[in-house]
């Protein structure tokens, strides 16, 4: 888990778990190219690219980070709609 994450609660919902958190994580290291760096390297990214990445997580850019969500979770939300 990152350090950093902790910095970014208005980027969480309300009461995140770790699995949120990861998420995030994840989806910030994708999206700066910094998947193998070190906590301290990615927090100053973000912090320097902060405006971008939040405009990215509004549209909805970082939301699910690069674990893929699971084929049958998928297709239950599929058939709910």
């Amino acid at each position: 888990m990152s350090c950093y994450t902790r910095h970014l609660g208005d980027w969480l919902p309300p009461d995140p778990t770790w699995l949120d958190r990861r998420a995030l994580d994840e989806a910030l290291r994708e999206e700066l190219g910094m998947a193998d760096a070190d906590c301290p390297e990615v927090w100053s990214a973000v912090k320097t690219n902060r405006d971008r990445l939040a405009i990215a997580l509004k549209r909805g850019g970082l939301r699910r980070g690069t674990t893929p969500e699971p084929a049958e979770h998928r297709d239950e939300q599929d058939g709910a709609r």
